[in-house]
This record gives structure tokens, C-alpha cells and sequence, in this order.
């Protein structure tokens, strides 16, 4: 063994990448009508009877109270709920419905008030809602859950309808959207009632990423549906596979199984798309790791932007992705096979540099399709 106190010899210094901690994927925001509540003002909740205690007994059977209730049923285990009192979606200048979301995080979206019979009922004020709700998903690096329209009744309404797909989505951000078809059946007071799938989905998804892994679909025979007795719509196998290759995720009932979700794609998901973004797995996947690497990484901020920050955020970046493949996040034998980090002089200008932006690009082999996947994140760095 050498003498380390030997003079003339070399010791190098390596330091610990600080640590980078994944962020929650499944917390799900519910912005809608209720009777009673705080009014616009985001109500963190983790169970049902603490929906019931903020926001009234009479509020479990409005479109937003049937939805947390059926996100807890499903596997859900936090929520944030805006009550309001018109439109979920009000003008931008207003701190109301969904914008009461501003500092809050949360990872799903769900406005079961739109196409239920609530103040959304013009088609075009829906599609309107709809298109600005996915852009404050995008923003905020969320999905928007998107429940199917009351007046839809068959596959050829939402495929070929006056207001089908076409009309619903003009102008959304469809990679941070999922489509889920069709509504839901539960006894009411008498005749079957009709609920908004939105609910129980995100709740499937909280489900599915504590047991699986925000990598892993949720879908097929561990995506059975907790309380409901059916669907609206009984689609044909031919009618879910036309579905499926438009992007929308259909929910089918089977013998001995139940009604499950039978789809995993975002609305940028056609096959006609042939978009990096087609998986609701994948996009979610991606937002994950943005998340998670820009707030871990937000200690750039007070650092000089020069080669040691840089090899730095290599590390920390790199031990975070490893300890996702680990778990099986990605394809590949070999780490080098399932992701790299970029972060260097060819990932930025010198102009940037001085600017203090950090640029970190991120490429990763999702588990499906297997092409790399390219995330690019911007910082700043330095007292710039």
C-alpha cells in the first residue's frame, strides 16, 4: 500500500455528486364547482373525508367531488381542489379557477365540469377551456386528463361528431393531454348516472407509479376501475383500436376483469403523428425527470458557469438517471445504453456563458419506442 504522506505523491480529490431527489409524479388538482369551500384557494387533501370536512357533504356529488372521490378509490393519495364559482377556466388576469394553481405543484389535471353539464356547455368555450388548461400543463410540466364530452355516445361522435376530436382539441398542447373514452356508470338516485372518467384515471396513475413506476403504463388488467359499475358506451373491439390510433385511450369492461383502462397515449398520439411524445409513459417520464433535475439542480444559481459547475452538474445528473435505470426506467444493457449527460462547451454558446445559461442536455431510451429521447434544460448560473 503506498504512503500517502510521501512527498512527491499524487492524491486526487474527488468529491460527491450532491444528491438529486425525484419529485412526486401523481399529485392531482381538481379545479371546479362545489357549493360550499374556500373559494379559489388550493385545498391539499389525502383522503376523501378531508374533501368532505373542507368543502361540505353536498359538495361528494358534483362532477369535482364524484372525481376525488373516485381518485381516492383508485389508489390516489394527494390532491389539491379549487372550488369556484363559474367557468374552471376564467380570463388569465384573473387569480381564479385553474391559475389559483399558480404555486402550487402538482403533476395531473383534472376539470370534470367541462362537457358535463356545467357552465362549459358551447362546444366552442369547451375546446376554448380546454386548449388554455393544456398550456398551463405544459408550463408547469403536468398532464391534463381530459374527460370525454356528455353528448358523446358512440365512437363515430367522437371520431367523425360536429364535436369530436377535431373540434375538442384545435389549439391544445396534445403531447401534456390525455383523452379518455367513454364516461363512466354508477347507481344515482334512481337511473344510472353518468361520471366524468378523469378521477378514477389519475387515480390509477397515482396507483400504478407507487407500485410500478412512473415508467410503467397504466393500463390493461392492473388498471381495473374501483367504483363504478360500468360504461356509457360499449366499444367494439374495432371501435377501440380506431380510437387508440387517433390518440384516444378507451376504457372497456371484460368478463372476470372489470372495467380497466385500455390505452396509454397522449392526443399527440395518432398514429398519423408518429410524434417522440406518443406514450402517456414516456411524456410523463420525460416531465419527471425535468422536474426532478431542475430543482435539484437549482443550486447553479450562485455557482461561476465554468468547467467545474459544469462537470458538477454531470455527476449529480448522471447518479440521478443511474439510480433510474437501475430500477429499470430505461432500455439498454449498459447505463451508457439508456441515457447520457450533456453539459459542456458544445451544449452552450459562448455568449450563454457569459450570459450565465447553463444548457444540460439529456438524452434517454425510454421503454418504449427505443429511439433516445432528447430533453434540453436550461439554468442560469453565476450573479447573471
Amino acid at each position: 500500500m503506498p504512503d500517502i504522506a510521501k512527498p512527491g505523491l499524487y492524491v486526487e480529490e474527488v468529491s460527491l455528486p450532491r444528491s438529486i431527489t425525484g419529485v412526486a409524479t401523481s399529485v392531482t388538482a381538481f379545479v371546479g364547482l362545489t357549493p360550499s369551500g374556500p373559494l379559489d384557494l388550493p385545498v391539499r387533501l389525502t383522503s376523501f373525508t378531508e374533501f368532505e370536512r373542507a368543502f361540505g357533504a353536498a359538495s361528494a356529488i358534483t362532477p369535482v367531488g364524484v372525481s376525488v372521490r373516485l381518485f381516492f378509490l383508485n389508489g390516489g393519495k394527494a390532491a389539491v381542489v379549487v372550488r369556484t364559482t363559474g367557468s374552471p377556466v376564467p380570463p388569465a388576469a384573473e387569480a381564479t379557477g385553474i391559475y389559483a394553481l399558480q404555486v402550487e405543484p402538482f403533476n395531473l389535471l383534472c376539470l370534470p365540469d367541462l362537457g358535463a353539464g356545467g357552465p362549459q356547455t358551447d362546444p366552442a368555450e369547451t375546446a376554448a377551456a380546454l386548449s388554455t388548461a393544456s398550456h398551463l400543463c405544459e408550463d408547469r410540466r403536468a398532464i391534463l386528463i381530459v374527460d370525454p364530452l356528455s353528448s358523446w355516445h358512440s365512437a363515430a361522435d367522437v371520431i367523425s361528431g360536429p364535436t369530436g376530436l377535431a373540434t375538442m382539441t384545435a389549439g391544445m398542447r396534445l403531447a401534456n393531454a390525455a383523452l379518455y373514452f367513454p364516461r363512466l356508470v354508477a347507481p344515482g338516485g334512481g337511473a344510472p348516472q353518468e361520471l366524468a372518467p378523469s378521477g378514477a384515471v389519475a387515480g390509477i396513475i397515482a396507483r400504478s407509479d407507487l407500485t410500478r413506476g412512473v415508467w410503467r403504463a397504466p393500463a390493461g388488467r392492473e388498471a381495473a376501475i374501483v367504483g363504478a359499475t360500468g360504461l356509457a358506451t360499449t366499444l367494439s373491439l374495432d371501435e377501440a383500436r380506431s380510437l387508440n390510433e387517433l390518440g384516444v385511450n378507451t376504457l372497456r369492461t371484460f368478463p372476470g376483469v372489470g372495467t380497466i383502462v385500455w390505452g396509454a397515449r397522449t392526443l399527440e398520439g395518432a398514429d398519423s403523428a408518429a410524434s417522440g411524445w406518443k406514450y402517456v409513459t414516456i411524456r410523463r417520464l420525460a416531465l419527471f425527470i425535468e422536474e426532478s433535475l431542475s430543482r435539484g439542480l437549482a443550486w447553479v444559481v450562485f455557482e461561476p458557469n465554468d468547467e467545474v459547475l459544469w462537470a458538477e452538474i454531470r455527476n449529480s445528473a448522471g447518479w440521478f438517471l443511474h439510480a433510474l435505470f437501475r430500477q429499470g426506467a430505461f432500455q439498454g444493457i449498459t447505463p451508457s445504453d439508456a441515457f447520457f449527460v450533456k453539459c459542456d462547451r458544445d451544449s452552450m454558446t459562448q455568449l450563454e456563458i457569459d450570459a450565465g445559461i447553463v444548457n444540460i442536455v439529456v438524452g434517454i431510451a425510454p421503454l418504449k419506442p427505443a429511439e433516445f429521447v432528447i430533453l434540453q434544460i436550461r439554468l442560469r448560473a453565476g450573479s447573471a
